[in-house]
């Protein structure tokens, strides 16, 4: 199971960087995904948690409601209005290229390991993951 999370994981690293050379992910972006990844890859004998990375990355709730707050005070709050905007553009940015590198990812990786149940354990504990991501991009951004 580690060599197979090892290389879903890298097929998945491929991805992020693919999608930063053809202009489809930011630098800033990029570089969270990439070390979501690695750190994956760093626990690869545990089951995949890369959203669990990206969600401390992009969460800090009371941190937030803190710049909403400062957001409506007068003369002040457009600066605060910006950083939540940046925030959320980033957020979206890496949760949305997270989603489509995991889905790019399922091809290439069952291409591979065609007719393999451990492989098939690979891809549900990676689409897991993008679906937690879904669910937060879908509840807490859009």
């Amino acid at each position: 199971m580690t060599a197979l999370r090892h290389q879903y994981l890298t097929i998945l690293k491929g991805q992020y960087w693919h999608f930063f050379e053809e202009g489809q992910v930011g630098p800033e972006a990029v570089v969270v995904l990439m070390e979501s990844a690695d750190r994956a890859l760093d626990h690869e004998e545990t089951p995949i948690e890369d959203w669990g990375f990206l969600k401390t990355y992009i969460i800090s709730t009371s941190f937030l409601n803190i710049l909403r707050w400062l957001s409506q005070v007068p003369f002040m709050g457009s600066i605060f209005r910006r950083y939540l905007f940046d925030h959320f553009s980033l957020a979206y940015d890496i949760i949305v290229n997270f989603i489509e590198a995991h889905e790019a990812t399922r091809p290439m990786f069952m291409d591979v390991n065609k007719s393999n149940e451990r492989g098939e354990s690979i891809m549900k504990e990676a689409e897991g993951q993008a679906k937690l991501a879904e669910v937060y991009m879908h509840s807490n951004i859009e």
